[in-house]
């Protein structure tokens, strides 16, 4: 049987902005959210042989990075600038070009806002949000 692909070229990652959902332009690749799981030690007198055991008890939704191709008059990226010196709390929403269109959506926080300029390059920011709360998977 083949293998099932399919092309990340075309995904997009938005922001909301009074109220409109806004795609974030220029975005050269794209990591996360991950969900983690958070375990408790419930290891007893009783744990058969001696094994350590867990109990899952949180989930913590890990960062989303990304770096972008800097555009100063972008309204989203400038939103996002906007967003990292306020601590504001921001909506996003991934669409992803499989054939069905999942989708990722979180709230999170833009915790880092870090620009670059390299010889014979051109202008480029990463990007760290920090998600708070539940990750939205719609596949």
């Amino acid at each position: 049987m083949a293998t099932t692909s399919f092309s990340s070229m075309g995904t997009t990652l938005k922001v909301t902005i009074s109220a409109t959902p806004t795609e974030i332009t220029g975005i050269v690749g794209l990591r996360g959210p991950a969900i983690t799981w958070n375990f408790d030690t419930i290891t007893n007198l009783g744990s058969t042989a001696n094994f350590e055991e867990y109990a899952p008890v949180t989930k913590t939704p890990d960062s989303v990075t990304f770096e972008l191709i800097w555009n100063p008059a972008n309204t989203a990226q400038a939103y996002l600038l906007t967003a990292n010196g306020s601590g504001s709390l921001e909506t996003f929403l991934e669409t992803l070009t499989n054939t069905d269109a999942s989708t990722i959506g979180y709230t999170a926080y833009v915790s880092k806002f870090e620009h670059s300029a390299e010889q014979g390059k051109v202008g480029r920011v990463n990007v760290e949000l920090k998600p708070t709360g539940a990750v939205t998977f719609t596949l």
